[in-house]
């Protein structure tokens, strides 16, 4: 990626302000280089100078002495003082110009040290404020990421729970019209079973013809009472298939077979439902797990009955308080037998 309109890499871009600030530091540098070798030229120019004062001032002594030769030894020996002193002198100051130019290159050398561990420190200090601010853009970024999976993961969540509930309420409606066929059904073996007692007593009482006419009867009877099984067993087929869809877990799914078998074979009482059928059914071992799940299972008819009981005195109230059905209309199921909704 660019950064219009300069044509610089990400990279080249973040590193611009270093170069740059390099390079002005070199500049700096160089710059005080040069200023403290002039101050050294300078003062060893002024040294030399001195230097070539003195030495003309000596030679101007000595012609002096030399025109003034007839003054004697005593002008002499003060020439040659004066020589003596002005070389002294010379050599002094060319002594202390050197010794000043060594001092000044020291100093020198140590201001360049300071301002290069100064320059140095700027730079640190300018990378890690660089870095910081990257590393806030990038927490940001992160904090923004995760909020918008967050979002994700609820709204997810929520449709996942839609679908959940509109199972468990298909697993409902199918639980409570199970029990109404398996009851159905058991009230026909029932009666077909009656039948046949009656049909076996009067075969000896009346004709053949009769007698076929009760089989007849009593076949009708088991073809309903088959019929009205596998009506129960597809019932069953499907509020297995609803406790599928629900991801109900083993033990849910045993209570409501429990649940159904009290309705259809112990006429609604949980303790007329042997434990030994319960055991023999979900393949239990224990009575004392077979006697939980028919207290689970009694415990979930009396809540269902219980939402009976309030949606038939709200059904009453709206007819105008009139609790006996007899007067329904003709064709339709009364409230007793139609299914609730969950």
């Amino acid at each position: 990626m660019t950064m219009a309109p300069y044509g610089y890499t990400v990279d080249q871009a973040l590193a611009l302000p270093d170069e740059q600030e390099q390079a002005a530091q070199e500049r700096e540098e160089e710059a005080e280089r040069r200023r403290l070798d002039a101050e050294t030229r300078s003062e060893v120019a002024k040294a030399e100078s001195e230097a070539e004062r003195l030495r003309a001032k000596g030679r101007v002594e000595t012609v002096r002495a030399e025109v003034d030769g007839q003054t004697g030894q005593a002008r002499a020996h003060a020439h040659a003082r004066a020589q003596v002193s002005a070389a002294e002198r010379a050599a002094a100051l060319e002594q202390e110009a050197l010794d000043n130019a060594v001092v000044a290159e020291a100093r020198a050398r140590e201001a360049e040290a300071e301002h290069k561990e100064a320059q140095e420190r700027k730079a640190k200090a300018a990378a890690d404020l660089e870095r910081a601010d990257l590393e806030r853009k990038a927490a940001e970024q992160r904090r923004a990421a995760a909020e918008a999976d967050k979002v994700a993961a609820a709204e997810a969540g929520a449709i996942e729970t839609a679908r959940i509930a509109e199972a468990r309420r298909a697993k409902a409606a199918a639980d409570l019209e199970a029990p109404d066929l398996e009851r159905q059904a058991a009230e026909n073996r029932k009666e077909a079973a009656e039948t046949d007692r009656v049909a076996a007593a009067e075969a000896q009482a009346i004709e053949t013809q009769t007698i076929a006419e009760a089989r007849s009867a009593a076949a009708e009877a088991d073809r309903v009472a088959a019929e009205t099984e596998r009506a129960a067993a597809e019932i069953e087929r499907r509020a297995v298939e609803a406790e599928d869809a629900a991801k109900l877990k083993p033990r849910e799914r045993a209570v409501r077979k429990v649940a159904r078998m009290i309705l259809a074979t112990a006429g609604g009482v949980a303790e007329q439902l042997p434990l030994a059928d319960i055991q023999r059914e979900l393949a239990v071992t224990s009575p004392g797990t077979a006697s939980e799940y028919r207290q689970e299972a009694a415990e979930l008819l009396a809540m269902r009955v219980g939402r009976h009981l309030v949606h038939g005195l709200g059904t009453g109230q709206r007819a105008g308080g009139r609790a006996d059905h007899s007067d329904a209309a003709p064709g339709r199921p009364s409230d007793r037998h139609r299914p609730s909704q969950p």
